[in-house]
This record gives structure tokens, C-alpha cells and sequence, in this order.
């Protein structure tokens, strides 16, 4: 872009420095297999301790955006290679570049983000494919939405809550006779917010909390998903999607809806100066609960009263991940 300032600048010397403290003097490479020789030096760079290079995080973190923030202006590096790492980022554009100056307060702020957690980077690749059981219409979707935000390949098997799941294949997979499920390599696994703390953990990148803090708050919530939110929210779906009409109990409903504004008051007060849950980012604890309470969204239930817990769960039901979900029989 001609707003970008020129791109032959020099590394400052705390780029440099760090850059030779950390034994990488090589050239800036330019060819058009950069974005793998970036993503190889990024990769290095977050899995080098700093005590044992004397660098301190600040430092790598500089030196890898100065080193994507050149390359990336001096358009190096053609969109379509680098969307793998870009994509899922919101200061990037949809044909996979920076939709600001990378030199700019904006753009190291972008290209800072995607060095500490970019969205492809960490990832685990399957040697085989997870084989995931369960279909869309039934708690499954909760692991279905989990394994689409990974980005891995899949294999999706749509056994139903029917007699199909009652069966000695599957319950030789799941003996509980319920899905979901997941086969995963010698891994077999059942329990929606299990499989996808396991999907999150090995393949999901920065999906996955960073620190054992945001871990245990990870867990924390997805554990309040399931005691808090979902057996309240199960009364009112048994009543308005499971009784005939003229056998429905208004007083279940009405009581349940009373007493889920406690946990939905709990969960706004959370929600308080922040977008997300855990970080500055939608993560495994975002997915959990907001995949526990998308049942609300199926029957109608109206919690604009609750308005932080309204707009995270706009922008949680608004991710391609999810319709990605729906979209599965």
C-alpha cells in the first residue's frame, strides 16, 4: 500500500541484538516460500525459554514482528500463503493481508498478537484422522462446533441418540451408549466438554489457555456450563420441544427461566470490561459455555436483560466454526 512508509528500514539494535543473542544472523530470506520460513522461526522462537537465551520475551516478540512487519510491507510474502497464519485474525483482511500499516500502533499490535498466539501456530497434527461420533441436532453439536475451530481433518460419523448408539460397535467406542464420542489414535473418549478440552489442548492452538491459571478458569467454566446452566435450561427444553403442547407445565418453565437469571447475572458480572472469558481472545472456555447454552438460543430464550452476556453470545454464535457445525447431518 502506498500509505505504508518505506521498507528497506534497518532492525533497530534491540532487534539485532536479539537476533544475534538468539544465534539467527541469517538474511532476511526472500523468496516465495517465506511464510513457511516464517512460521519456522516464530515456531522457534516461542518454544525457546528465555533464561536459557539471556533474550527476554519482549525481545523475541520484537524481533519477530520486525521480521514479519519487513516482509510483510515489502510484500514478500503473497496473501494466499500466509492466510493459514492470518486468517482467524481480526486485523486481516479476507484475501490474508494486514488490513493495517504494519509499522503503524495498529499493525504491531496485530502482528504482536499473532507472534504471542497466532492461530495456526502450536497445532498438533493428527497422525490419523480423529474419527468424531454424534450428530448436529443433539449435545454432539457442542463437540462437532469444538473440532471445527481446531481446523483439523476429521472424520464425522453421524450416530444418533437413536438405536444406533445402543449398539456393540459403538459401544464398544462409547460404552454409556450416549454421544458424543471421539476416537482418537489408542484414545477412545466420550463426555462433550472432555472431548473438547482435549481437541482445544492438543490441536487447537491458542484456543487452548497459555498458563495453568487461565487452564484452571478454563475448566472452572465449563464445569459451571454444565451444573449451573444446563440442567435449568433442560427443564424448558423438555417442556417446549419434547411435551405436547397440551401437556406442558407453565410452572416448570416459568421457574426455570427465574432461576437461570442467577448463573446469566453470574456470567454477565464475569463478562464485566472484557470480551471473553478467559484472555483477550475467544477461547476453549467461550466454546464450552456458550456451546452449553446454544439450546437457549434453539427454544427462544430471551436474555437481553443480561446485556454483556447478549453481545458475547452474538459474537460466540456468529463464528464460521460453528455454522460449519450446523451445516453436519
Amino acid at each position: 500500500s502506498s500509505k505504508w512508509r518505506k521498507t528497506d528500514r534497518r532492525p533497530t539494535p534491540a532487534t539485532s541484538a536479539t537476533r544475534a543473542a538468539l544465534g539467527d544472523t541469517s538474511p532476511l530470506p526472500t523468496s516465495s516460500s517465506i511464510a513457511e520460513t516464517i512460521l519456522a522461526r516464530l515456531d522457534r522462537l516461542r518454544s525457546r525459554r528465555p533464561s536459557a537465551s539471556g533474550v527476554s520475551c519482549a525481545g523475541m516478540i520484537d524481533m519477530a514482528v520486525e521480521f514479519m512487519a519487513d516482509n510483510l510491507a515489502a510484500k514478500r510474502v503473497p496473501g494466499k500463503c500466509f492466510r493459514p497464519l492470518l486468517a482467524a485474525h481480526p486485523g486481516v483482511n479476507r484475501e490474508g493481508s494486514l488490513a493495517f500499516d504494519p509499522f503503524g500502533t495498529q499493525g504491531q499490535a496485530v502482528l504482536c498478537d499473532i507472534a504471542v498466539k497466532p492461530p495456526f501456530l502450536g497445532k498438533e497434527a493428527p497422525m490419523n484422522k480423529p474419527k468424531l461420533f454424534g450428530i448436529s441436532s443433539s449435545r454432539a453439536l457442542r463437540a462437532i462446533w469444538g473440532i471445527e475451530e481446531t481446523g483439523i481433518d476429521y472424520e464425522h460419523v453421524p450416530v444418533t441418540y437413536g438405536a444406533d448408539s445402543k449398539e456393540g460397535d459403538y459401544l464398544a467406542v462409547n460404552p454409556n451408549g450416549r454421544i458424543p464420542a471421539l476416537i482418537d489414535g489408542d484414545l477412545h473418549l466420550c463426555e462433550s466438554m472432555a472431548i473438547n478440552l482435549y481437541l482445544a489442548k492438543r490441536y487447537g492452538g491458542s484456543l487452548y489457555p497459555s498458563n495453568a491459571a487461565d487452564e484452571a478458569i478454563a475448566w472452572q467454566w465449563s464445569v459451571w456450563a454444565i451444573s449451573e446452566i444446563e440442567p435449568l435450561q433442560m427443564q424448558i427444553v423438555i417442556q417446549k420441544l419434547f411435551t405436547p403442547a397440551d401437556k406442558r407445565n407453565p410452572k416448570i418453565i416459568d421457574g426455570a427461566t427465574n432461576s437461570l437469571q442467577r448463573p446469566l447475572k453470574v456470567l454477565d458480572a464475569a463478562l464485566k470490561g472484557r470480551d471473553w472469558l478467559v484472555g483477550e481472545a475467544f477461547s476453549v472456555a467461550d466454546l464450552n459455555v456458550a456451546a452449553v447454552m446454544h439450546l437457549m438460543k434453539m427454544i427462544g430464550f430471551d436474555y437481553s436483560g443480561h446485556t454483556r452476556v447478549q453481545s458475547w453470545a452474538d459474537a460466540c454464535y456468529a463464528r464460521p466454526a460453528l455454522a460449519r457445525a450446523l451445516a453436519k447431518p
